[in-house]
Protein backbone atom coordinates (compact mmCIF):
# COMPACT_ATOMS: atom_id res chain seq x y z
CA UNK A 1 0.00 0.00 0.00
CA UNK A 2 2.69 2.39 1.06
CA UNK A 3 4.30 1.56 -2.70
CA UNK A 4 1.19 2.60 -4.48
CA UNK A 5 0.91 5.64 -2.48
CA UNK A 6 4.99 6.56 -3.07
CA UNK A 7 4.00 5.78 -7.66
CA UNK A 8 0.99 8.18 -7.02
CA UNK A 9 3.02 11.03 -5.17
CA UNK A 10 6.27 10.90 -7.69
CA UNK A 11 3.48 10.80 -10.78
CA UNK A 12 1.59 14.10 -9.74
CA UNK A 13 5.06 15.72 -8.33
CA UNK A 14 6.57 14.73 -12.04
CA UNK A 15 3.25 16.25 -13.53
CA UNK A 16 3.59 19.81 -10.97
CA UNK A 17 7.03 20.02 -12.36
CA UNK A 18 6.16 19.77 -16.27
CA UNK A 19 2.64 22.11 -15.74
CA UNK A 20 5.10 24.97 -13.90
CA UNK A 21 7.52 24.68 -16.40
CA UNK A 22 5.24 24.95 -19.19
CA UNK A 23 3.74 27.98 -17.37
CA UNK A 24 6.83 29.78 -16.55
CA UNK A 25 7.77 29.97 -20.36
CA UNK A 26 4.39 31.53 -21.30
CA UNK A 27 4.14 34.89 -22.22
CA UNK A 28 1.32 36.72 -19.73
CA UNK A 29 0.12 38.21 -22.83
CA UNK A 30 -3.22 39.42 -21.04
CA UNK A 31 -1.25 41.48 -18.85
CA UNK A 32 -1.42 45.17 -19.78
CA UNK A 33 2.04 45.86 -18.92
CA UNK A 34 4.31 45.20 -22.11
CA UNK A 35 8.08 45.81 -21.94
CA UNK A 36 10.43 48.48 -23.96
CA UNK A 37 10.29 46.16 -26.63
CA UNK A 38 7.21 45.16 -27.17
CA UNK A 39 5.95 48.94 -27.21
CA UNK A 40 8.84 50.06 -29.58
CA UNK A 41 7.36 46.79 -32.19
CA UNK A 42 4.01 48.05 -31.75
CA UNK A 43 4.99 51.47 -32.92
CA UNK A 44 6.72 50.03 -35.91
CA UNK A 45 3.33 48.19 -36.76
CA UNK A 46 1.14 51.16 -36.21
CA UNK A 47 3.42 53.14 -38.42
CA UNK A 48 3.68 50.83 -41.32
CA UNK A 49 -0.38 50.62 -40.67
CA UNK A 50 -0.68 54.44 -40.94
CA UNK A 51 1.93 54.37 -44.40
CA UNK A 52 -0.43 51.69 -45.69
CA UNK A 53 -3.64 53.87 -45.32
CA UNK A 54 -2.05 57.05 -46.34
CA UNK A 55 -0.65 55.63 -49.36
CA UNK A 56 -3.86 53.93 -50.07
CA UNK A 57 -5.90 56.99 -49.83
CA UNK A 58 -3.25 58.79 -51.84
CA UNK A 59 -3.99 56.22 -54.70
CA UNK A 60 -7.21 56.41 -54.99
CA UNK A 61 -7.46 60.08 -55.22
CA UNK A 62 -4.96 59.64 -58.60
CA UNK A 63 -5.99 56.32 -60.01
CA UNK A 64 -9.35 56.03 -58.86
CA UNK A 65 -8.91 52.83 -57.27
CA UNK A 66 -7.08 50.71 -54.17
CA UNK A 67 -3.76 48.55 -55.10
CA UNK A 68 -2.13 45.39 -53.39
CA UNK A 69 1.01 46.40 -51.29
CA UNK A 70 3.75 45.63 -54.08
CA UNK A 71 1.73 49.01 -55.83
CA UNK A 72 2.02 50.63 -52.88
CA UNK A 73 4.49 54.33 -52.51
CA UNK A 74 6.39 54.72 -49.10
CA UNK A 75 5.41 51.37 -47.07
CA UNK A 76 8.07 50.15 -44.94
CA UNK A 77 7.38 46.83 -43.86
CA UNK A 78 9.59 46.54 -40.65
CA UNK A 79 11.98 42.83 -40.61
CA UNK A 80 9.72 40.81 -38.39
CA UNK A 81 6.06 41.67 -39.22
CA UNK A 82 4.01 40.03 -42.02
CA UNK A 83 1.81 42.19 -43.63
CA UNK A 84 -1.41 40.95 -45.84
CA UNK A 85 -3.45 43.68 -47.91
CA UNK A 86 -6.56 42.73 -49.72
CA UNK A 87 -8.38 44.69 -52.47
CA UNK A 88 -10.83 44.86 -54.94
CA UNK A 89 -10.15 48.24 -55.94
CA UNK A 90 -13.20 49.66 -54.37
CA UNK A 91 -12.35 48.37 -50.71
CA UNK A 92 -9.25 47.16 -48.88
CA UNK A 93 -8.21 45.41 -45.35
CA UNK A 94 -5.06 44.47 -44.38
CA UNK A 95 -2.78 43.29 -41.53
CA UNK A 96 0.36 43.92 -39.92
CA UNK A 97 1.78 40.89 -37.58
CA UNK A 98 4.38 40.66 -35.44
CA UNK A 99 5.59 37.15 -36.16
CA UNK A 100 8.19 37.51 -33.48
CA UNK A 101 5.99 38.46 -30.55
CA UNK A 102 5.53 35.31 -28.46
CA UNK A 103 1.90 36.52 -28.17
CA UNK A 104 1.23 37.22 -32.11
CA UNK A 105 0.36 40.90 -31.69
CA UNK A 106 -1.31 42.78 -34.71
CA UNK A 107 -2.81 45.98 -36.11
CA UNK A 108 -5.48 45.90 -38.84
CA UNK A 109 -7.30 48.65 -41.24
CA UNK A 110 -9.54 49.14 -44.13
CA UNK A 111 -10.41 51.92 -46.10
CA UNK A 112 -12.16 53.70 -43.18
CA UNK A 113 -8.69 54.43 -41.99
CA UNK A 114 -9.24 54.05 -38.41
CA UNK A 115 -6.42 51.57 -37.13
CA UNK A 116 -7.56 48.62 -34.36
CA UNK A 117 -5.10 46.62 -32.14
CA UNK A 118 -5.35 42.60 -32.09
CA UNK A 119 -4.15 39.55 -30.08
CA UNK A 120 -5.46 36.09 -31.20
CA UNK A 121 -7.45 34.58 -28.56
CA UNK A 122 -6.19 31.86 -26.65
Amino acid sequence: MLKSYSVILVTALMGWSVLSAQTSQTPDCGSPAKTEAQIARRRMAILAARQINTSQAQTRAQRGRYVPLAELRGVTVPAGFDVQVSTDGTTYTFSVKDIEDACKAAVFSDQNGLIYTATPLR
